[in-house]
Parts: structure tokens; C-alpha cells; sequence
């Protein structure tokens, strides 16, 4: 098990690959809703590290069921940023928890770990129906509560700030419109493989998550799990800009020895200066 990260650490670590620097590894993130956990790997992991539970991770998003992961999963793979996302609207759970409604009016219903929509109110979708339909009221939830005291305690502890699809074929606009970044960089899709990003926008671009296909990470073995890793470190890590996350939320199928393997194989294959892959 790793140590938590020094003061201020992970926050230079994280600040020297946006400025498309080589800090002394890849950043790693963990925890975004694009980039989180499922609630039932999130428990499967914790008891697969021999971590004790008492109580359960709060929920992020209710349709996907992602978590805000333990902080012990933060100094266990040596997690550098933290996020701070507003919570969700209160929902009301129907049929024992199998249907909710949320604050609009929408029915969900799990199916396979997670909820899907099954319903809304404005059906026919007529002015009429839009003219009686009454939009929740936002500010009768706070939201951002608590967010600027955790915001001051991870900054304090050393954390950074870090507030799909084939897309290649904008990102010049992208770029041109200011942007400094792509989340996720989902390299299974067409278009989107890592060196052709790299070459053709690094330059210009940073790059977060498309650390591994999520397919491998949950179906693949241990060692497929670390060479998928290591090549798209590889590929994506040279010159700095590049922050190392999954492709999208950790599923409930994968397996705790492949998620520890990818981090791991992330720690290991992240430092700089890099080894190429042969």
C-alpha cells in the first residue's frame, strides 16, 4: 500500500502535466462522474483490499450509480486530484428501490446495475402540456454545500483541481475555441486511437482518461489488464499532458484484481522518463 501523497505533491504533479511538463509520473484521477466506480465494485474493492465498511459510499449519480470512492482507494493508488461535484436532487424510491422519480418528474428502473428512464411527464409534447408542466424548484436544494470546506481541506492535503465519443473530427474547434483539454479519450472509438491524438494534437491538447479499454478491464486477464495500460501510457504520456483515468466508470463485472492491476500498472509505467514499450 502506497503512502498519502506529500503536501502539495500531487498539486505540482497534476499543475506540471497541464503546462504539458514531465512531472515524476503520470497523474492519476480517480472519482469523476465520467471516471468513478460503480457502487458494487467499489464494494467488491474494498473487500478485496481487506478494508472495513461502515457505511455505504455516497451515491454521485443515481442513473449510473457511481460512488465517491473511499479515500483510502485515494492513498492506496496514489490518487493526485480530487473533484468536487454537487450532489444530486433527493429522488423518491418506489417499489422497493427497484423504480424512483426525480425531481422532474422522470421515472427510472434498474436494470443490470443500473437505472434506465422509463417515463416523463411531458408525453405528447405539446405547448399546452409544456404551459401546465412546473419546473422543480433549484434553489430549495443546496447543492454545493459543504464543497468550499472540502475544497480548502484537499487543497490542504496536497490535492489538484480538476472541476464521449468520436470527436475527432471537432477537436481542431475545439482548439481553437480555447480548450485545453479532452475528457474522456475514449480510443475505441473510431478515430480516437491515442498516437493518432497525440501526434496530431498534443501539441496543443491535454488528454485525460483512455488508460484502458474498458472491455479488458473487465473481462481481460491481469496481465492483458497491465499491457493495455502500459501502452496507452506509452502513447498518450510523452512531453506531459496527460492525465491517466478509465475510460468510463468502473463496471460492476470487474473483476477487484484488474482494477488494482490497472492502477498499479499506471504507477509502474507512468514515471519519467518513460520506457517505451518494445
Amino acid at each position: 500500500m502506497t503512502q498519502p501523497p506529500e503536501p502539495a505533491k500531487g498539486r505540482e504533479r497534476l499543475a506540471k502535466a497541464l503546462q504539458h511538463g514531465e512531472p515524476d509520473r503520470v497523474p492519476i484521477l480517480l472519482g469523476v462522474p465520467e471516471c468513478s466506480i460503480h457502487q458494487k465494485a467499489h464494494e467488491n474493492l474494498l473487500a478485496y483490499l481487506h478494508y472495513e465498511v461502515k457505511a455505504s459510499a455516497p451515491i454521485v449519480d443515481n442513473i449510473l450509480q457511481i460512488v465517491e470512492p473511499d479515500m483510502r482507494l485515494h492513498s492506496h493508488f496514489d490518487v493526485d486530484a480530487q473533484f468536487l461535484v454537487p450532489s444530486e436532487a433527493p429522488v423518491i424510491s418506489e417499489a422497493a428501490d427497484d423504480t424512483y422519480v426525480d425531481e422532474f418528474n422522470r421515472r427510472f428502473r434498474r436494470s443490470g446495475g443500473f437505472y434506465n428512464q422509463v417515463d416523463q411527464p411531458l408525453r405528447q409534447g405539446t405547448w399546452k402540456e409544456l404551459a401546465l408542466y412546473r419546473f422543480p424548484d433549484l434553489s430549495q436544494y443546496d447543492r454545493v454545500r459543504g464543497l468550499a470546506d472540502k475544497a480548502r481541506r484537499l487543497h490542504a492535503q496536497g490535492f489538484g483541481w480538476v472541476a464521449d465519443g468520436a470527436v475527432s473530427a471537432v477537436i481542431p474547434d475545439f482548439i481553437a475555441a480555447g480548450i485545453d483539454g479532452l475528457n474522456p479519450v475514449q480510443y475505441t472509438a473510431k478515430g480516437m486511437t491515442a498516437d493518432r491524438l497525440k501526434r496530431e494534437f498534443g501539441r496543443d491538447l491535454g488528454f485525460f482518461g483512455g488508460g484502458i479499454d474498458n472491455e479488458i478491464l473487465s473481462f481481460g486477464s491481469v496481465e492483458q489488464v497491465e499491457s493495455d495500460v502500459r501502452r496507452q501510457v506509452s502513447e498518450l504520456a510523452p512531453g506531459g499532458g496527460y492525465l491517466f483515468a478509465t475510460i468510463h466508470n468502473i463496471t460492476p463485472e470487474a473483476p477487484p484484481a484488474n482494477v488494482v492491476a490497472c492502477f498499479r500498472a499506471a504507477t509502474e509505467f507512468g514515471k519519467y522518463p518513460l520506457v517505451q514499450q518494445q
